[in-house]
């Protein structure tokens, strides 16, 4: 059975809506639970006002979260359908070549993604914390 590259995308893609779906549904639960004046994105802590308002940095600070999450869950699924296309390739060295090169792509776009999300941590809990 082989998979194209259409039909994986169709169902990544639905993945990641089912992902998005599941952390709204979350939030909207802890909402309703009391915050006493903290937000957590990720490992960092990040303070909201005092009329619950949420402080530009708080968001600036989750849409880079959730937009690195958002690629990594890309790349992760293409190191998965790479490797799945080279298994079921049946010795064709022309897709076993493909697969090769998209996994050898997907693994430094992946740590390009950790670095940035690493740096990015770094540096928003540190503007974070020399602010208050």
């Amino acid at each position: 059975m082989k998979i194209g590259l259409k039909r994986f995308s169709v169902l990544s893609f639905l993945l990641i809506l089912s992902c998005a779906w599941f952390v709204t549904a979350t939030q909207t639960v802890s909402a309703a639970v009391p915050q006493y004046g903290m937000d957590t994105v990720g490992s960092v802590s990040y303070g909201t006002t005092q009329s619950g308002a949420t402080d530009v940095r708080t968001i600036a600070a989750r849409i880079i979260n959730v937009t690195l999450s958002l690629l990594a869950i890309i790349v992760v699924s293409l190191i998965i359908f790479s490797g799945y296309q080279w298994m079921t390739a049946g010795g064709d060295e022309k897709v076993i070549d493909t697969a090769k090169s998209r996994m050898s792509n997907a693994v430094i776009g992946l740590v390009i993604v950790l670095a940035a999300w690493g740096i990015s941590t770094f540096v928003m809990s540190t503007v974070l914390n020399v602010a208050k």
